[in-house]
Parts: structure tokens; C-alpha cells; sequence
């Protein structure tokens, strides 16, 4: 287990999946987070976004058949690893429905907004700069990251929590 002296917060690698996690109990395998949900609905968030203000995460998600909402930070490894697919994974769908959010729990705002610019992420990024405080975490008890939010049109969440790479890809693939 290795430690982020900087912020505080234990970085996990794990046999099955690697994670940032918000403390040390968090640091179980991310697979066992993933979970389905039962017609769920996503509740609205409206964070800032570094060129637009504040942005509702519902008014992006109503804009596409399906919408990744993934939760990062610019200081967790995994997440970076993780932006690459997800990249990949948007320049395949865009055209065909699928939008994604992008939600930082950073807390300082160069970091994130350097980590947009150098990722050269497309799509909407937000953020509270609130860290593991922020409304996201609290609302959906996120313990560790990346974590993401399958979400279609109506707001109905298809599936949260870790989903791999090629996992997500079939998600998407069946859902548009």
C-alpha cells in the first residue's frame, strides 16, 4: 500500500484493480463496488466547470442516450490510467449518443484544470474542489476512485462503481 504524504489519502494496488482510496477500510478490491441498480435515478449536481461556471451534471446527461459520469483527480494514478480508456471509449461513441462528465475531487483548482488541459479531455469536467468532501462523495458514499456512473437519457443510472475498461465498453456498446 503506498501513502500520498501530500494529501493524506492511501493509494491501494490491488490484485484485480488498482484505486485511490479515501482511507485505509476503502482499500478492499474496487470489483466488489461495482454495483447494478434498480431504476435508480441519479441526483442532480451543479458544480463548477473551469470555462462555463456551474453545470448541471442532469442537463449534460439529458443531452446524450448514455453518459459516463466519472469521478477522478488529477493526484490519483488509477484515475489517469483509467482517463486513457475512457478517451478511447469516447472517440468510439460520441457520435453515436454517449457523452461524458467529468468530476474531479481535487482541490486545487491548477492541478485540475492543468490535468484537463494536458489529458486534452473534451468533454464536460466539474468540480466542488472539496476533495473526498465533496457533494458526490457524500451523496453516494464514493470511497474510492475512479469510480464511475453509467447513466442514460431519462437519468436512470444503468450501473456505479469500478467498471474495467472492457466491462464499461460492452455497457456502452449495449446500452446505445
Amino acid at each position: 500500500m503506498c501513502k500520498v504524504a501530500v494529501i493524506g489519502i492511501s493509494c491501494a494496488i490491488m490484485a484485480v484493480t488498482p484505486s485511490c482510496a479515501k482511507n485505509r477500510d476503502a482499500s478492499k478490491t474496487l470489483q466488489d463496488t461495482t454495483e447494478k441498480t434498480d431504476k435508480e435515478k441519479f441526483n442532480d449536481l451543479k458544480l463548477s466547470n473551469p470555462d462555463a461556471g456551474m453545470v448541471s451534471i442532469m442537463d449534460e446527461v439529458a443531452k446524450n442516450k448514455v453518459t459516463v459520469v466519472d469521478v477522478w483527480a488529477s493526484w490519483c494514478g488509477p484515475c489517469m490510467k483509467a482517463i486513457g480508456g475512457l478517451k478511447s471509449l469516447y472517440g468510439e461513441y460520441k457520435d453515436k449518443g454517449l457523452g461524458v462528465v467529468g468530476v474531479s475531487l481535487d482541490n486545487d483548482y491548477r492541478a485540475w484544470t492543468e490535468t484537463i488541459r494536458r489529458m486534452e479531455l473534451e468533454w464536460t469536467n466539474v468540480s466542488d474542489l472539496k476533495g473526498w468532501r465533496s457533494r458526490i462523495v457524500e451523496m453516494y458514499g464514493i470511497d474510492a476512485i475512479p469510480y464511475v456512473f453509467v447513466i442514460a437519457q431519462d437519468g436512470t443510472i444503468i450501473r456505479k462503481g469500478y467498471i474495467p475498461e472492457e466491462e464499461l465498453r460492452q455497457i456502452v456498446s449495449e446500452s446505445l
